[in-house]
């Protein structure tokens, strides 16, 4: 485990499973720490790619709702969970493309600025 992520001791109150950063660790519950190991690798055989399917049903139970079982099995192979801490900027307006993206957990903000002033 890399020396900044840890494990989440208990879940909230309600059941909800969530991750947290603690100064500059990430802290991650259980399944969110599993997807982002499963996701980590490039090489992956059934059992990783149905476990990656479990897990994103549990974390977010209407991302893959209405998409046919094909192309589920296509993001879960090609997909990568990457985790952000406050501040990080994630991309710049105007930065090619190099992907999408979903955010699922926290919240996350978006900061204009223009850089010609």
């Amino acid at each position: 485990m890399n020396d900044n992520i840890g494990r989440e001791g208990n879940n909230c109150s309600n059941g909800s499973e969530h991750s947290f950063t603690s100064g500059n660790a990430i802290i991650l519950d259980e399944a969110t720490e599993r997807l982002v190991n499963a996701t980590s690798s490039s090489n992956r055989n059934h059992e990783v790619i149905e476990e990656i399917l479990e897990l994103v049903e549990r974390k977010a139970p209407k991302l893959l709702d209405g998409l046919a079982t094909d192309n589920r099995i296509r993001i879960a192979r090609l997909c990568q969970v990457k985790l952000y801490s406050h501040g990080d900027i994630v991309f710049r307006q105007g930065d090619e493309p190099d992907g999408e993206g979903t955010i699922h957990s926290d919240i996350a903000s978006m900061t204009f600025q223009d850089y010609n002033s």
